[in-house]
């Protein structure tokens, strides 16, 4: 009997130690799996830390541009400012000069009279013409631009609109 007691604790030891390898490479497939589990989130996290990086830099152009656009926006609303007050007084100006051009024509003066209603001849009617056209920057300017640009001076008040 002995013999067969020792031929079953051999075999519970046998089982024993089956089931204790068994659960050791349980424990071991385990471990592999969360040690692969453990690489893939490291570089999922390396890979997270790089998006991360690259947004920061995007924002970072995104906040630099918003201050370049609103320096202009800025410069802008203080050209149009600008831009108003001349229009205003070109605007007055060209008031009182037509102001001065009405009382002229209107005026006893007979030589101012025959001025005001006299046809304008065709070749002041070209000068002015061409004149205007150099004016306008938004045409091509002309030869007869280029060469009155340097014969171009202040033209002072002509005495009769002085009257």
């Amino acid at each position: 009997m002995f013999a067969l007691f020792s031929q079953n604790s051999l075999v519970i030891l046998s089982l024993m130690l089956v089931g204790v390898l068994g659960y050791a490479t349980v424990l071991q497939l385990r471990f592999d799996a969360a040690k692969a589990q453990i690489e893939t989130m490291t570089f999922q996290e390396s890979m997270l830390q790089t998006d991360l990086e690259t947004l920061r830099g995007v924002i970072r152009t995104q906040n630099d541009q918003q201050r370049q656009m609103m320096n202009e926006f800025n410069l802008l609303a203080e050209l149009n400012k600008a831009n108003a007050q001349a229009k205003k007084a070109l605007s007055s100006e060209l008031n009182q000069q037509m102001q001065l051009l009405d009382n002229l024509m209107e005026a006893d003066n007979g030589e101012a009279n025959v001025w005001a209603t006299e046809p304008v001849p065709v070749d002041v009617s070209r000068v002015l013409e061409y004149a205007s056209d150099c004016a306008n920057t938004a045409l091509q300017p002309s030869r007869v631009c280029f060469t009155a640009q340097k014969y171009d001076s202040q033209v002072s008040d002509p005495a009769i609109f002085k009257q």
